[in-house]
């Protein structure tokens, strides 16, 4: 016996709450990454987020708990999307790494402090949860290894196209542009050192030119 087809009206109805459901995560999401940014880790309450996200503890935890929710938030922040693995499958991303070399120098900047000024203070407070807690730990670890791989990913397909600058070892030119193009490094020269928002993207499309791309020292 053949199975009835959804009614359309059920359908519309199961379509309408998924969108709810995901408004609602997304809501959530973001007001614990504001609150984690503003208070950091450990004085960021599941109470706290439920008043500022407008919804009930129990809600919260059921898309907490708050070291799950830190990981959202970072991801949310910095990608757009939860749960992505290689980077370079974004539209945004894809964009920038289809432009030509000394394109590329030009919008790196910009585009990085777009990613890094909203994700810094979530990153602040994920590296100091992770001082005391070894889950937040090891997703902090893993941060920073995807960020060098997809890097690495980046940096070898560039090489076939002769971009990249052969007189230093791979792992240097690699590594120290992930130095470069980190959010630690964001935070520390908009916090520490006052650098201005534009100082921080022009230096960071020099540093790109000078640490990535190939050029008459090769």
């Amino acid at each position: 016996m053949e199975e009835a087809a959804p009614s359309p009206t059920r359908s519309y109805r199961s379509e309408l709450r998924a969108r709810q459901a995901g408004e609602t995560r997304r809501r959530i999401v973001l007001a614990a990454a504001e609150l984690f940014a503003e208070f950091g880790y450990a004085r960021t309450t599941v109470r706290k987020i439920a008043e500022r996200a407008g919804v009930s503890p129990e809600t919260v935890q059921a898309h907490g708990p708050k070291a799950a929710l830190i990981r959202a938030a970072t991801e949310q922040l910095g990608l757009g999307v939860e749960g992505v693995d290689d980077a370079s499958e974004l539209p945004e991303v894809a964009a920038i790494l289809a432009l030509a070399p000394y394109e590329r120098s030009a919008a790196i900047g910009p585009w990085l402090l777009s990613l890094h000024q909203p994700l810094a203070g979530v990153i602040e407070a994920l590296i100091g949860g992770a001082a005391n807690d070894a889950e937040l730990a090891v997703y902090y670890a893993e941060i920073v290894a995807s960020i060098r791989q997809n890097w690495a990913s980046v940096h070898d397909h560039d090489l076939t196209r002769g971009w990249v600058r052969t007189d230093r070892p791979r792992e240097e030119v690699i590594d120290v542009w992930c130095l470069a193009a980190s959010p630690e490094a964001y935070m520390r020269v908009i916090r520490h050192y006052q650098w201005s928002d534009e100082r921080y993207a022009r230096w960071l499309c020099a540093a790109y030119r000078d640490i990535w791309l190939r050029t008459h020292r090769d």
